[in-house]
């Protein structure tokens, strides 16, 4: 994981819901999955972690991280990763993150908004 560990520090930190000594561990244990977009060169431009959640009305596959120098090149793995959790069964693929994800994933619905106040 150290050549992915930038991409998913940042997106950790960047939101604050996660710990990043949980998802590296979940990752390392295989509770989780490490996704890589890399190119042709082997150049690694960005890293995502998905875990498989079952809930009482199926399976969601979580994106709980995604990091990338490069969205937009990144994009791809986002299918791979769909594609996978089709496989897998998932009712769905549910994003945790920044607002923004909202106007660059339009497929994508809002289901809910986590809204926090620092005491």
């Amino acid at each position: 994981m150290p050549l992915a560990h930038r991409f998913v520090a940042a997106a950790i930190e960047r939101i604050g819901l996660s710990d990043l000594q949980d998802v590296v561990s979940d990752v390392l244990s295989g509770r989780s999955l490490l996704w890589l977009a890399v190119d042709d060169r082997g150049v690694i431009h960005g890293a995502g972690v998905t875990e498989l959640v079952r809930e009482p009305t199926g399976t969601v596959c979580v994106i709980v991280a995604w990091g990338a120098d490069d969205h937009k090149r990144c994009a791809p793995l986002l299918t791979i990763i769909e594609q996978f959790a089709r496989d897998e069964c998932c009712k769905s693929v549910r994003i945790i993150g920044r607002d923004g994800w909202s106007r660059v994933l339009p497929d994508y619905q809002r289901k809910a908004v986590i809204l926090e106040r620092q005491l």
